[in-house]
Formats: C-alpha cells, sequence, structure tokens
C-alpha cells in the first residue's frame, strides 16, 4: 500500500460534521455534473437516491418512502417527477392489484450504472490525492462513524 504524505494545512477549527458535510457536497456536485454531461440533465439527487432504491427490485411508494426516510407524499411528487422523465414506471403489484409498484425504467438502470461508474472513477481521484494507506484509512474511519 503506498503511504501518501499529505500537504501541511492550516489549522481547522470547523466542527467535524461541517468538513464531513462539505466533502460530502463536493463529490456530488461531481457526481452530478458528470451524469450531467452524458445526458442525464433532469435528474437531481432525491431522485437518484429513489432510484438506487428500485435497484434490488420494485417497490410500492410507502416502501419507497420507507427506504428513504421520506414522506410518502414527498415520494409521491419525486415518482410522478421520474415518470415523466421516463427514468421509472408505476403499475399494479403482482401481489395486491390494489396497491401500486414502482418499477426502474431502461433510462434508470442506465443512469443507475452510469452512477456506479462515475462514483468509481471518484473514488480513483481520491485515492490519488491521498494515496491508498489515507485512502483506506478514511474508509474504515468513516464506516466506524456510519457504524456507531
Amino acid at each position: 500500500m503506498s503511504t501518501r504524505r499529505l500537504p501541511r494545512q492550516p489549522p481547522d477549527d470547523r466542527p467535524l460534521l461541517t468538513l464531513l458535510s462539505l466533502a460530502t457536497q463536493c463529490e456530488r456536485e461531481r457526481l452530478v455534473t458528470r451524469l450531467s454531461t452524458l445526458g442525464f440533465t433532469d435528474i437531481a439527487l432525491p431522485g437518484a437516491r429513489l432510484l438506487a432504491s428500485l435497484a434490488a427490485g420494485p417497490r410500492s411508494i410507502a416502501g419507497l418512502a420507507e427506504a428513504t426516510a421520506t414522506t410518502k407524499q414527498y415520494t409521491a411528487r419525486e415518482v410522478a417527477k421520474l415518470a415523466l422523465a421516463q427514468y421509472i414506471s408505476v403499475g399494479p403489484s403482482m401481489d395486491d392489484r390494489r396497491e401500486r409498484q414502482v418499477f426502474l425504467a431502461p433510462r434508470g438502470r442506465e443512469l443507475l450504472a452510469a452512477s456506479r461508474k462515475i462514483k468509481r472513477t471518484l473514488d480513483a481521484r481520491i485515492r490519488r490525492q491521498l494515496g491508498t494507506a489515507n485512502t483506506a484509512l478514511l474508509r474504515k474511519l468513516l464506516r466506524l462513524l456510519i457504524e456507531d
């Protein structure tokens, strides 16, 4: 594993939450910008998060709301936007015809595939910037924070 010496930085007394949020915001902006260059100009992060929740298979509006920690009303509005943009389709449930299921459409699958590829590229950029050992340490520390 390569260990890269990081440049000396002036002291930064901003709260860790602020730094984590800023780093996340930068990476998300890079992701959205690259998706836009691939023709996915009509998708925002909340919609992409809903699409990712459908990767394992169709879900009801209530199931999507629960998976994304949003309200059913908000989810229904996002589903309508995504359906209009042809990222998803909505149809009857196979189990209960009264319930509506949300399915990934081909365009939604294309977006998820592009997103995975871009995220791997962004990970590689971080690895080049921080070095392999520091990136592995960052991943380990972030997982510890998530699992706590």
